[in-house]
């Protein structure tokens, strides 16, 4: 697997408790705090990986986008933050505090890491 590849993927494994957490607000019968919580870590897991590699130098959001598929996966995550933001103010998003703090802490780390990462390589 290409590194491309893999950031891609890392992209979308970190945006597993979003989806989860629209999934449980929108159907209450699936609610469930562990199953929550797990793909909360997978979340944070895919997230620490592509904080590595921020950290590294291989892998700069800018430089992301700079290629074809990201065009759809901008598109993609605008979109997924205007759901999750309707979702929560219409209150079908489970655990919309933790999923907003999660939202929040990791792009702030990415943007902190990107700067970084810029600064060492100028």
């Amino acid at each position: 697997m290409d590194k491309n590849t893999r950031i891609f993927i890392g992209e979308l494994v970190q945006d597993l408790p979003l989806w989860i957490s629209l999934i449980m607000g929108t159907f209450p019968k699936y609610q469930n705090e562990k199953v929550f919580f797990l793909s909360l870590a997978v979340g944070i897991i895919a997230s620490i990986y592509l904080l590595y590699l921020i950290k590294k130098g291989d892998y700069n959001p800018e430089t992301f986008y700079e290629n074809k598929i990201p065009v759809s996966f901008f598109i993609y995550t605008m979109l997924l933050m205007i759901i999750l933001t309707y979702a929560s103010w219409i209150n079908k998003l489970y655990m919309d505090n933790i999923v907003w703090g999660y939202i929040v802490v990791i792009f702030i780390l990415e943007l902190i890491f990107s700067v970084n990462s810029k600064k060492q390589t100028d």
